[in-house]
């Protein structure tokens, strides 16, 4: 895992009191399919591009959300997904931006007979999952969880159906990035990579069903469904 191991060193670097990244965690490099599949998007990345993705990613490694620890850092990893995606549908010149400083740029350009691009974007677990799984709120408060709501009594139809939350999230998140494009006057798409709170994939046929409708009404939108595997609906 070249590109993992290369991007830890350079956090332990950077950030030497930070404990995330220990020497311990080297040890479980090879148990953790998560990093494989970083990495294996990682090393897709042309050497300029990951030297962008890279620094951007260290820069904001200290960020966090409360209850989900370094997910802003690795939200930005999953930019190289769509770097991947990208070269799989054999679009040419796929290379990560440099942020303008001014105008906030999208994440990559692409050929497509002319230049376009892709902004990419995150949706994680919800603030309500974060608080059942694990007892607090987002101000980092702890609470008691009622018995309705601890993870042994939680009545799973809440996770039969993408919520009408989550949705009008993706929206926002959709219209945003369409807003980055816009703004150096381009085209292109938008690529999401959404994370459900059912981590079991029970309802993952129905969840589809809901997105791929709103690809439908939505152009120009990619989805890949959690970081593991290719499971992709576009528009």
């Amino acid at each position: 895992m070249v590109r993992i191991r290369e991007l830890m060193a350079a956090v332990r670097k950077r950030f030497p009191d930070d404990v995330f990244f220990t020497s311990g965690e080297d040890s479980l490099l090879g148990k953790l399919d998560h990093y494989k599949t970083y990495d294996a998007a990682l090393m897709c990345l042309d050497d300029g591009s990951w030297n962008i993705l890279k620094e951007k990613a260290i820069q904001n490694f200290p960020a966090e959300r409360k209850g989900q620890t370094k997910q802003p850092f690795f939200n930005l990893l999953n930019e190289a997904f769509a770097y991947q995606y990208l070269l799989r549908k054999g679009l040419k010149n796929v290379r990560f931006m440099k942020e303008d400083g001014i105008i906030k740029t999208p994440d990559i350009s692409y050929v497509e007979q002319e230049m376009k691009y892709c902004e990419v974007k995150s949706i994680g677990i919800s603030d309500d999952e974060i608080k059942r799984r694990y007892g607090h709120d987002l101000d980092g408060q702890d609470f008691d969880v009622p018995d309705f709501y601890r993870l042994d009594f939680f009545d799973g139809k809440a996770h039969t159906r993408l919520s009408d939350g989550f949705l009008n999230k993706l929206l926002i998140d959709v219209n945003d990035a369409r807003e980055q494009i816009a703004a150096v006057k381009g085209t292109g798409i938008v690529f999401v990579l959404a994370r459900f709170d059912d981590f079991t994939r029970d309802y993952i046929e129905t969840y589809r069903a809901q997105l791929r409708k709103f690809c439908d009404a939505e152009k120009d939108v990619v989805l890949k469904l959690e970081y593991m595997g290719n499971d992709i609906i576009g528009s």
